[in-house]
């Protein structure tokens, strides 16, 4: 009797064991993307869908500067609105913006 509870609680302490592994793997790939290099490049050179989005979405700023990955799946940019104040946006090569976390 005690060979039947003592199966079905290792095969529980598996199963979380390797969700637990799984949990670990994926917050280590959040704070890699947090840590990307960026390289400067000419506005004109963004994805229309990127210009898009900042037009539809921060139609009451321009883009002052461009960033781009290495693999340019991940762009950085700097915005300016009219009072000259700037602040800082992420977003994908498809327009969808990326929440990032703060450098500390």
């Amino acid at each position: 009797m005690k060979k039947l509870l003592l199966v079905p609680a290792l095969a529980l302490g598996f199963v979380f064991s390797v969700t637990a592994q799984q949990a670990d793997e994926a917050e280590t790939a959040v704070v890699t993307s947090a840590t990307q290099d960026f390289v400067e490049i000419a506005v004109d050179n963004l994805p229309q869908a990127v210009k898009d989005a900042a037009a539809k979405d921060y139609a009451e700023h321009t883009i002052s500067k461009a960033y781009a990955t290495a693999d340019a799946l991940t762009f950085k940019l700097e915005l300016a609105d009219k009072a000259g104040e700037t602040s800082t946006v992420y977003c994908d090569a498809e327009g969808n913006w990326i929440k990032q976390e703060e450098e500390k």
